[in-house]
């Protein structure tokens, strides 16, 4: 089951968008490390009901990945922004 993680620019939020689930769930520190931990499972996550889309009509697609995958990053700079948001700066 593949995620996608999206920022919205204009309300300056994050989520994640599950379209085998047809849900999206408001990003927090919980979600973020779920989201990159060794085996997240996906199909157990819930969240707000949405329509099937695209993931980019929610915003800019800043990575994603399968449940079995790493993560995929497509915006390098915007991610460890976001990164730095949710989790701090590192140690």
């Amino acid at each position: 089951m593949i995620a996608y993680f999206v920022h919205n620019a204009e309300k300056n939020a994050d989520l994640i968008y599950l379209p085998d689930l047809h849900c999206f769930v408001p990003v927090d520190r919980d979600r973020v490390e779920a989201f990159i931990s060794v085996e997240p499972d996906f199909s157990s996550w819930a969240g707000e009901s949405c329509e099937l889309v695209k993931p980019e009509e929610f915003g800019e697609v800043i990575a994603s990945r399968e449940d079995s995958g790493d993560v995929c990053v497509m915006n390098p700079d915007l991610w460890k922004k976001r990164m730095m948001l949710h989790l701090g700066s590192p140690q």
